[in-house]
This record gives C-alpha cells, structure tokens and sequence, in this order.
C-alpha cells in the first residue's frame, strides 16, 4: 500500500481526516502544513497518495507537477474553487466531503499499482488523450445535460471506480455513448 501524506494548512482538518482514514484501516505517514514539507517527505518514499487542501506556498497544479513519480494528489476543493486539469495523477473532490466518497477514493489510490495512476508522462496527458476526455466531456455535457466540471467529475468517477486511465474512459464513453455511464449519474 501506497503512503498517505495530509497536506492541509489546519491542523485541526488535518486530525479530522486522520482520524477518518485511520478508521478505515488507511494508516496516515505524515500531517504536512506546507507544499515544501511535503515535497520533502515525499522524495524520500518510493510512492504516495497526497491529501491536499489549499496551501499557502504551493497551488495543487504546482504541487502534482513538482511531486516525484509514483505519487497521486487528491485535491480538496472548496465550492467555487476550479479543480485541477490535464494531469493524471490528481482527483478533485468538492467539500463539504462525503465520507464514503473521500475514504473510497483514497483507498483506491493506495492500493493501486504504479500502471494505472501517478505516471507524470509528458505534463500528464498526451495532446492525443486530452483530445479524446475533451470530446468525452462534449458528449456526456450534450447528452446528458451536464455542465463542465460535472462532466469531468463523472469521467473521473467512472474511471476511478473501473481502474482504467481517464483516457481509456473517454474512449469508452466516445464508442459506447453516454448513456453507457447513465447510472453513475443517478448516484
């Protein structure tokens, strides 16, 4: 399993999560206030998934751009707050968060191997797989009535929940249609 660093600047939040993770038999390897102490820890261990809020030296684009391979950042998002796109390795979740949600999706990205998330590539996805969740998020707003950052969200989801890249998603989503996800939307 993958270390859990919390990258929050209250460490009040910090404890909460910890305390939710820990319940959930997901051990925490650090509780970080800062972009920089988590860069360090985290070249100092072989992958990781990073809890992280908004903090006060680093964006999250900054900070998924800067982490080492092998590392994925879960993004907490306040409302209004745009999430972080066109890199692999990061999943936006809105706050208030919801429990099941957040400890599903972090147990996800501890358990997996290196394949399927936490590869930087090239500046994340290649102009060809950008292309393909570009279209996949036309046809799912079209179809299914949804906005922007809905859409996305739902590829994310899908994607998350079926282990396969976002690229791989998107491609399903652009043969099979939209209606092919239908149901994660009724969740």
């Amino acid at each position: 399993m993958k270390a859990i660093l919390l990258a929050l600047p209250r460490a009040q939040a910090a404890v909460q999560l910890k305390k939710v993770l820990v319940s959930a038999s997901l051990p925490v390897t650090g509780m970080y206030g800062a972009g920089a102490e988590v860069l360090t820890a985290a070249s100092a261990l072989p992958d990781g998934v990073v809890v992280c809020g908004r903090l006060p030296d680093l964006s999250p684009a900054q900070l998924a751009q800067m982490l080492p391979s092998g590392f994925d950042l879960v993004e907490l998002l306040s409302s209004g707050q745009i999430p972080v796109l066109g890199y692999s390795n990061v999943i936006s979740l809105h706050l208030p968060l919801n429990r099941l949600e957040f400890v599903s999706t972090v147990q996800t990205l501890a358990s997996a191997s290196g394949v399927c998330f936490g590869s930087h590539g090239e500046q994340g996805r290649s102009s060809r797989e950008k292309e393909l969740v570009f279209r996949a998020k036309a046809l799912l707003m079209r179809e299914l009535s949804l906005s922007e950052p809905e859409a996305y969200r739902l590829l994310q989801k899908r994607s998350m929940a079926s282990g396969l890249r976002m690229a791989d998603t998107a491609r399903h989503v652009l043969r099979y249609g939209a209606k092919s996800l239908r149901k994660e939307v009724l969740r």
